[in-house]
């Protein structure tokens, strides 16, 4: 098996290192936060130091879809300048987003299909050992000291088992990939899909797997493919009915949103309408620079002092990804970042791999409107690193016209 997959590295041995340690950091980052930032860096002083891994950065930088995520990280820094907040806290803001480093560095070494599929192998391998110590927990076998949630929380565990669910789907319909395999990966669908109904009750695992499921039914079903991704929706949105637990969590969520300004008790759902509003207001008071990079906090206690209870807690993050950018970097920040997810968007689809990078990026943008995802320690680099290397060895829409479906 470590011969097999070391078959799959590339035969440079720099570019099979770093590909090494960016499939070591996809395992990493769901535990063990700590050697995640070992790993990276070490991937750091690798492109620094190793003259290929340093033309190939530097190459995929020239890229637009990826400039423009350099250009987004250096206007975090930019950002520095105007906000109200300690220079240290500054600092760190725009550090915490050094994951988008994994999106060039990804994009980089992976550009071999062989090596993408790797990447859906790791991730699969990861999230089936969590999701079979999840139900082992949920069944009494183990003890488990996480509450069934072996990732980070329930939400985070939801999009990495959506996302591994995905990916077994694609491989499942896959003539090029062998019958064991393919049969293995329908099983673990089964796993994944019945965790995220029946253990997990993340409502981000919820929206996350609606969007694959769609992107599935479109792939898989070339001549009905609008039928099919609105059947398997329909499917599931039918499923969360069903499940009394997922049924639960959703009315809890409607009804925290229509109570967030008359209810005594702190809700989810409740805290992050209430941080929405707040986030309008600051982005109404600085709308084109933003309160900076960390000045978030500060700038929303301003606000928040104005209401009483727990809707006067403050927060550095209002878990909606789109107006914690536009009030912390301004409308330049989130017109610079939406600019790179568009083009990434709009590139030309002529392999399952690279679909399936667009279609975890379609996910993870409808997560962003209830969730940080992109800026997030576990999603976001799952995020970067998925698209980074699906990506690889494509060129963007502009160089070359027209999309090329299944």
């Amino acid at each position: 098996m470590i011969g097999a997959f070391r078959q799959q590295l590339h035969p440079d041995r720099g570019i099979a290192i770093a590909q090494g340690l960016i499939l070591l950091n996809l395992v990493a980052m769901t535990r063990a936060f700590a050697l995640v930032n070992v790993i990276e860096l070490t991937l750091w002083l690798l492109f620094l130091f190793n003259k290929t891994l340093r033309q190939r950065f530097v190459e995929s930088v020239k890229d637009p879809r990826i400039g423009l995520v350099m250009v987004f990280w250096a206007w975090i820094a930019l950002s520095m300048l105007w906000s109200p907040a300690p220079w240290p806290e500054r600092f760190d803001d725009w550090l915490s987003w050094r994951k988008l480093l994994l999106f060039p560095m990804a994009f980089s070494v992976f550009r071999e299909d062989s090596a993408k599929r790797l990447v859906w192998w790791v991730l699969i391998g990861v999230a089936a050992g969590y999701m079979v110590m999840s139900w082992l927990g949920f069944w009494g076998v183990v003890i488990l000291n996480r509450l069934l949630k072996m990732i980070e929380n329930y939400a985070t565990q939801g999009v990495v088992f959506s996302a591994a669910a995905f990916l077994c789907l694609l491989i499942t319909i896959d003539r090029t990939v062998n019958r064991l395999p393919r049969v293995l990966c329908g099983m673990l669908v089964l796993g994944f899909i019945s965790s995220i109904l029946l253990v997990s009750s993340g409502r981000s695992g919820y929206l996350f797997l609606l969007v694959v499921a769609a992107g599935f039914g479109f792939w898989a079903f070339p001549k009905t493919r609008l039928l099919a991704s609105a059947g398997l929706v329909v499917t599931l949105c039918f499923s969360l009915i069903v499940s009394e637990s997922t049924r639960t969590r959703i009315a809890q969520g409607f009804n925290e949103i229509e109570t967030a300004y008359s209810s005594e008790s702190f809700t989810s759902l409740g805290i992050r309408t209430v941080m929405w509003a707040n986030s309008m207001r600051m982005i109404s008071e600085a709308p084109l620079l933003g309160s900076g990079s960390g000045g978030y906090s500060i700038e929303y206690e301003k606000w928040a002092s104005q209401l009483d209870g727990w809707r006067a807690l403050i927060s550095d993050d209002p878990h909606q990804q789109y107006l914690h950018i536009a009030a912390e970097y301004g409308l330049i920040g989130l017109a610079i970042f939406l600019a790179a997810l568009f083009l990434c968007a709009l590139t030309p689809v002529h392999s399952v791999t690279i679909f399936s990078g667009l279609i975890i990026l379609a996910a993870t943008a409808a997560n962003g409107f209830a969730n940080g995802h992109f800026s997030a320690f576990v999603e976001g680099r799952l995020l970067w690193i998925l698209l980074g290397a699906m990506l690889a060895a494509t060129v963007p829409y502009s160089y070359q016209r027209g999309v090329v479906a299944r």
